[in-house]
């Protein structure tokens, strides 16, 4: 290569690597979208799909490579000699560049992913938000922002309550009657004269005796009293 002009060696390498970009694209392409039915089917690792498809690229353009080479230079090698020896140089060159590709793309399609996941997540809550009456989200503003989400339940302790969310669990001073009277609004219901649940929150039952209880979906168990048991029943 050092006996040939700068201009000329570019010319050469651009013919080769245009001439690989023609062959590795497709044939990925076809190994892992056009032909889905058979391969996703047959052989489910992504890799390993990807890994058949520059094998066989490679193959082909060991067969191109050696004519390229004959049409810029004079050389007495053979062609079908040579084809071997471009094979591994392809394999080696063709598999980098076609993993360091791979990598990029699942990098930028999780990372799509996950920008469309976080804009209907900030939708989905912008839009929660818009149906909050001001009383409601008067009482979850009150929440530390590290549990703030949608309420699970409330257990009154004295002058105090524990709010369960679906982040976790905090301590607010506030009565639990008003409490009440600012979720008036908010899906759930009063279960016994110390808690109440979100409608959403409740999971399933258990029976402790004649006493009916509450699964949620914290894992917290909330006991439900006769004076409340009919508005419950009602609900489940």
């Amino acid at each position: 290569m050092d006996e040939i002009s700068l201009a000329y060696s570019w010319l050469f390498w651009l013919v080769v690597c245009f001439c690989g970009f023609v062959i590795y694209s497709p044939v990925i392409s076809y190994g892992d979208e056009i032909l889905p039915r058979y391969l996703h089917k047959n052989i489910n690792k992504y890799w390993l799909r990807v890994s058949i498809s520059t094998f066989v690229a490679t193959v082909v353009m060991a067969f191109v490579v050696p004519f390229i080479i004959l049409m810029f230079f004079d050389t007495t090698s053979s062609y079908l000699a040579s084809i071997p020896q471009h094979f591994i140089t392809g394999l080696f060159i063709g598999g980098l560049i076609t993993f360091i590709l791979t990598v990029h793309n699942l990098y930028q399609d999780q990372k799509a992913v996950i920008g469309q996941q976080t804009a209907e997540l900030a939708n989905q809550q912008k839009n929660d938000n818009e149906q909050q009456s001001p009383l409601v989200k008067k009482f979850i503003n009150q929440l530390p922002l590290s549990v703030k989400g949608d309420l699970v339940c409330l257990q009154m302790d004295d002058h105090y309550l524990n709010v369960y969310t679906e982040k976790g669990k905090h301590l607010l001073l506030m009565r639990f009657k008003d409490a009440l009277t600012m979720l008036e609004d908010y899906p759930g219901l009063q279960t016994h004269r110390s808690w109440w649940v979100a409608e959403k929150a409740i999971i399933g039952t258990r029976k402790e005796g004649r006493k009916l209880i509450l699964l949620l979906n914290n894992g917290v168990e909330v006991p439900v009293s006769n004076t409340y048991l009919p508005a419950v029943r009602a609900l489940i």
